[in-house]
């Protein structure tokens, strides 16, 4: 029988602990937030701080990233500060209209495929822990970047040729909310 992964258990119990959604109040906030993927985020929902008996499965958590992480980078033969680099430039190329943002996701599409396993991952990096662990939040400020990058990459190379498609729009919103600085809780 397979192992559980902690990051999937992990995030698990900590939306359940501390994400709390609220429900729109008219109609015309309804239809916002279904148009608007990052003012659903920002104002649908509150993230409350995170219990300390969590702790030691956030640590199991941030223990099967960092091999994970360790993994991508051997594979891709490059460091996180290059990564990234390339990464910020194929994402500006990307909106913007540009050239640059397919070949860069040709180039690591498939090496960083299934690293984050899902957008979950994503909300759970890049914008739930650092919320939840305030203690912590610059750690988990930057390590939601990257995570949120990685997914984007692959979804950079899932969409190439439909730069329009809506999960790229839903990557995007994360991605401004993992490179926010911190409040008092709600996203």
């Amino acid at each position: 029988m397979r192992r559980r992964s902690a990051i999937v258990k992990f995030e698990g119990e900590l939306w359940h602990a501390c994400v709390f959604q609220r429900a729109a109040d008219s109609k015309e906030t309804l239809n916002r937030w279904q148009e608007d993927e990052l003012a659903y985020l920002q104002e649908s929902f509150i993230v409350e701080p995170m219990p300390e008996e969590l702790r030691p499965l956030m640590n199991q958590a941030l223990e099967e990233w960092k091999i994970r992480e360790d993994k991508v980078f051997s594979k891709l033969g490059m460091d996180r500060r290059e990564f990234m680099n390339r990464f910020e430039e194929a994402r500006e190329s990307l909106w913007r209209g540009g050239f640059r943002w397919p070949l860069f996701a040709l180039g690591v599409g498939d090496r960083v495929y299934g690293v984050v396993l899902n957008m979950d991952w994503v909300n759970l990096f890049g914008w739930i822990l650092p919320r939840a662990d305030k203690a912590n939040e610059k750690q988990h400020r930057e390590r939601g970047r990257l995570v949120t990058a990685l997914f984007y990459s692959e979804l950079m190379l899932r969409y190439v040729g439909n730069s329009e498609h809506r999960d790229l729009v839903r990557i995007e919103a994360r991605w401004v909310l993992a490179n926010e600085g911190g409040d008092n809780g709600q996203v």
